[in-house]
């Protein structure tokens, strides 16, 4: 009958959609079960990489870190690198016409493509390292038969120092025209020196200048430091700009900040006793003034720990007339005196009270002065 067939019709659609629904669970379940997840497959990524480092140190896993950031880093400036003698070379036809010659060329003969224009170009992002006379040197160029262990181990550390400077566009260590044509120093050679075995120790630091008026911006170094020494250092900066370091420090509580002026012998003696003093570094890359660099390490050097470091960056200042306000004695000039006292004798007599030079507090507590491209470390006895 006519009933009949309609319920039979609507027997068999129910049945295959039941059918269908069926068959798309099941395979929904057995993808489920069998395909791995992009999160499943990232887990196991995971548990890969973790089994991969259980077993080192966490000396070894910061190294590593460290490692793989200076070659990322290294990747981007080699790009940022081509890039800008590319725009260079989009402005020469002759040059553009010669290098896509050359490209033509070296497919031809099937040689890994290699273009360079540093014939043409002078390129400010070029890898150079400074050995101690401050001579330019190619890492390529370095070899252990040529070259002494000691600065093989010294460019590691240095190469380092460098990098974690140029994240935080600190210029301690910055490469040319990164961001001012005129700063370019190569004070990592020192600080990795010295800090390269304090690093995961507890240390107290005290900066002079955080770097308000800076084209980088105040507080550049201090990222560096926690990055390069670790987290659990404390630091403490003095910085002349009240509105510019006032508005820094609030943004950051956990570094101690003190307003005023490194030449002010009240003021630094203020700073040490807030401070509590006994800091194991302490940094001068102030105003840079022959003046307050001298009062500066008269007044705060009995504030380090025995064996404690004084870095004296930015010596150069003390050939500039603009900086020479202490008249006759510069600050390179008492670091001469300094010196010949350390090697002629520590009592004050007729030169040094005539000089002028002679300190109760610096010449009897010095234990070494080292020093370096623009910058001088003095080690407290």
């Amino acid at each position: 009958s006519r009933m009949t067939r309609r319920s039979l019709v609507l027997t068999s659609t129910n049945g295959l959609r039941y059918l269908s629904i069926f068959i798309l669970a099941s395979l929904t379940l057995l993808y489920l079960v069998f395909w791995p997840s992009k999160e499943s497959y990232q887990c196991e990524k995971s548990i890969q990489i973790l089994s991969r480092y259980e077993n080192k140190t966490e000396r070894e896993l910061r190294k590593e870190i460290l490692q793989l950031k200076w070659e990322l880093a290294e990747l981007q400036k080699e790009r940022e690198r081509f890039q800008k003698v590319w725009d260079e070379v989009q402005k020469d036809e002759k040059l553009k016409a010669e290098i896509v010659s050359r490209i033509i060329r070296q497919e031809q003969s099937a040689d890994p493509l290699r273009v360079s224009v540093a014939e043409n170009y002078t390129d400010p992002l070029t890898q150079k390292f400074r050995n101690f006379s401050g001579d330019s040197v190619e890492q390529d160029q370095l070899d252990s038969e040529t070259t002494s262990v000691v600065l093989l181990e010294e460019i590691e550390q240095a190469k380092l120092f460098r990098e974690i400077s140029n994240d935080h566009r600190c210029d301690k260590a910055l490469l040319k025209q990164m961001i001012h044509p005129d700063l370019m120093h190569t004070y990592h050679w020192a600080y990795s020196h010295f800090m390269s075995p304090l690093q995961g120790k507890k240390l107290k630091i005290l900066e002079i200048g955080l770097g308000c008026g800076m084209p980088q911006g105040p507080g550049s170094s201090f990222g560096l430091w926690k990055d390069f020494l670790g987290t659990q250092i404390q630091v403490h900066f003095i910085e002349y700009d009240g509105i510019c370091g006032s508005v820094w420090g609030s943004k950051h509580p956990d570094a101690h900040l003190y307003i005023g002026d490194q030449g002010n012998e009240t003021f630094l003696a203020d700073v040490v006793e807030k401070s509590g003093g006994n800091f194991d570094i302490i940094i001068d890359d102030g105003g840079h003034y022959v003046k307050q660099q001298i009062t500066s390490l008269r007044s705060l050097f009995s504030a380090l720990k025995k064996g404690g470091l004084y870095f004296l960056e930015d010596l150069c200042t003390s050939y500039y007339d603009k900086y020479k306000d202490n008249g006759e004695l510069t600050t390179m000039e008492l670091v001469k005196y300094l010196l010949d006292g350390l090697n002629r004798d520590k009592t004050p007599n007729e030169f040094w009270l005539k000089s002028g030079t002679w300190d109760e507090v610096l010449m009897p507590t010095i234990h070494s002065i080292s020093c370096w491209r623009e910058i001088c470390v003095f080690s407290r006895a």
